[in-house]
């Protein structure tokens, strides 16, 4: 018996509003059980399941010895960490013209009726390329290659991210763009970055550079490929460099999050902004709502910084951003130098600013030129009422009467103190905060829950 037209569309309804929230296990099993819905959860030509979203997160698996339990929580979330081979047959089984949303680690895997683990990644990642191609309708993408770094180290896995950048360009209605391209070999060592991965996604930012509205980059400190490298730099490309400048010249971008661990790193950074800002051909970046640029050494990482250079490069570049809403800088101590008159410009007139988080890495306000410029800053925000929040971490040597100044200004504002941590058991010349965070009252228990550690 043929369903009718009515019902046809009552199917299609319910089946937008499960699928939302269903998983692929539960659509599979779906469509094996409703003849009704089976013509709308499965490809008639491949007999692959169509579904908009799939995520896959990364779960620690415990050891033997552990006292925590030996298996994850049973669920669909967790079985690509319980499942041998789970993700591979997952991604086989999609059918990729379907997903608007793709959020993918590639995590560890325990071993049938063992208790070691197997990393089989490997043998997920070019499923997952290969079907990229046909991800026309993609507009959301998550990438955490962490677990391929092991495998990159011995080179195999140059020529399948240059196949990851082809057809990622055919993914036409990428809107989102987040990468987490950091890792570790073994479990040892300092985190490593695929070079390769970065030198793949640059066509892609360059080609959507007018569509791409929100770009989240992880980069660790060590490259995976240390001759690829090596190579590389003796042909004068200089990858950092290069994908910095595709990511600052896309004109549409709403959301920016920058993580780095290497200094080198945040100067390769600083040098494209350089380069935007001196060419006449690429313009500023203008319609940024959320901007977060931090950098997070690793221990006995970093400790040359005699190629450092200011931060007013950086902060000048997006002083055009009339409609930022947040913003999130941590810098090193050694680029704060002379940054109030940047930081000055780069908060003028942002009348939307709702949250403000800087970390000045012990930073020393001498002359109280970083203090006077956030005064200025909300007392100019007085009449807009639109800051809910205000954080300031490591910013040394305050004058009594100038952090004084600022509570009231909070004040007026409706924000008080939700945290306050100074340093102690030494002479200083004024106020070192490590921590200070102004609130609205409504806001308090919030606050507190998302910024506990930062």
């Amino acid at each position: 018996m043929e369903s009718s037209p009515s019902a046809e569309t009552a199917i299609e309804t319910c089946l937008q509003i499960l699928e939302t929230y269903a998983d692929l296990e539960s659509l599979i099993s779906l469509s094996q059980t409703c003849h009704s819905m089976r013509h709308l959860l499965v490809d008639n030509a491949t007999h692959e399941v169509k579904i908009s979203h799939f995520e896959i997160e990364s779960f620690p698996i415990p050891h033997a010895s552990s006292l925590l339990p030996t298996s994850p929580e049973q669920n669909w979330r967790t079985a690509s960490a319980r499942v041998p081979h789970y993700l591979t047959r997952a991604l086989i089984a999609i059918h990729f013209p379907s997903l608007r949303r793709l959020h993918l680690d590639f995590p560890l895997t325990r071993r049938r009726n063992l208790h070691v683990v197997e990393d089989v990644s490997y043998a997920a990642f070019p499923v997952f390329v290969t079907n990229l191609g046909y991800a026309c309708n993609l507009e959301y993408l998550h990438l955490d290659v962490g677990r391929l770094m092991a495998i990159e180290r011995t080179g195999q896995l140059e020529a399948i991210y240059e196949v990851f950048g082809q057809n990622i360009q055919r993914c036409t209605k990428l809107r989102e763009l987040s990468i987490r391209n950091v890792g570790v070999d073994r479990c040892t060592g300092p985190s490593l970055y695929s070079v390769a991965l970065l030198q793949a996604l640059i066509p892609l930012i360059a080609l959507r550079k007018d569509d791409l509205l929100t770009i989240k980059v992880s980069i660790a400190r060590t490259p995976s490929d240390p001759i690829y490298y090596q190579q590389l730099s003796q042909q004068g490309v200089d990858v950092k460099y290069d994908f910095f400048v595709a990511i600052l010249s896309v004109s549409c971008l709403e959301t920016l999050e920058v993580d780095l661990n290497s200094v080198d790193h945040l100067n390769a950074l600083i040098r494209a902004v350089r380069c935007i800002q001196e060419s006449h051909l690429i313009k500023k970046p203008s319609k940024i709502k959320n901007l977060k640029i931090c950098h997070h050494p690793e221990e006995h990482g970093d400790t040359d910084f005699s190629m450092s250079t200011s931060a007013i490069y950086l902060l000048d570049i997006f002083s055009e951003c009339y409609e930022l809403k947040h913003l999130r800088l941590e810098l090193p101590l050694q680029y704060w130098g002379e940054g109030y008159t940047a930081l000055k410009k780069l908060l003028f007139s942002k009348h939307d600013l709702e949250s403000l988080s800087l970390c000045f890495s012990c930073y020393q306000d001498v002359d109280g030129k970083m203090m006077t410029t956030l005064v200025d800053f909300c007392q100019e925000s007085l009449g807009y009422k639109a800051l809910k929040e205000l954080s300031l971490f490591g910013l040394f040597g305050i004058k009594p009467e100038s952090f004084l100044h600022l509570e009231d200004v909070m004040a007026d504002m409706g924000l008080s103190i939700s945290r306050r941590r100074e340093k102690s058991g030494e002479i200083s010349t004024g106020i070192d905060l490590l921590i200070c965070s102004f609130v609205r009252a409504c806001d308090t228990e919030t606050h507190e829950s998302r910024h506990d550690i930062i």
